[in-house]
């Protein structure tokens, strides 16, 4: 939860893709539309479910940076993305559609485990997956 300049608090949560939800007391919670419009395209590389998890919202340079994970319930394969959007509300765009961080397991390596992982840097105050 993150509490924005104009006194509004925003929300998101797991639950039928991330679910996102607004408040000015944080008790009286109004539910709004899912962080994405449509799923990232990179998702199904980690999970046939379009759903993601545990998201974790900041405020960076004039920017609300959304980090969240998506995986395959009861397998080794996972991605952590990030999405942003200048105003904290719905609906975030994934940057460049590239995850930040995956774990799997290579099928043409006998199974060996492998992560992978793209660096971010700040570019002109914006978060850049390299």
């Amino acid at each position: 939860m993150i509490r924005t300049s104009s006194g509004q608090y925003l929300l998101y949560a797991t639950g039928g893709g991330i679910a996102h939800k607004t408040s000015g007391d944080r008790i009286a919670f109004s539910a709004g539309a899912d962080a994405f419009s449509s799923r990232p395209a990179w998702w199904r590389t980690c999970s046939s479910v379009p759903e993601a998890w545990a998201p974790d919202i900041s405020y960076h340079g004039g920017t609300y940076l959304m980090y969240y994970s998506v995986s395959s319930f009861g397998s080794n394969t996972s991605a952590i993305g990030l999405a942003t959007s200048s105003t904290g509300q719905s609906i975030m765009k994934d940057v460049d559609g590239d995850l930040i961080v995956y774990h799997y397991y290579d099928g043409n390596d006998n199974g060996a485990p492998k992560l992978g992982i793209n660096l971010l840097n700040w570019n002109s105050g914006w978060p850049v997956a390299y």
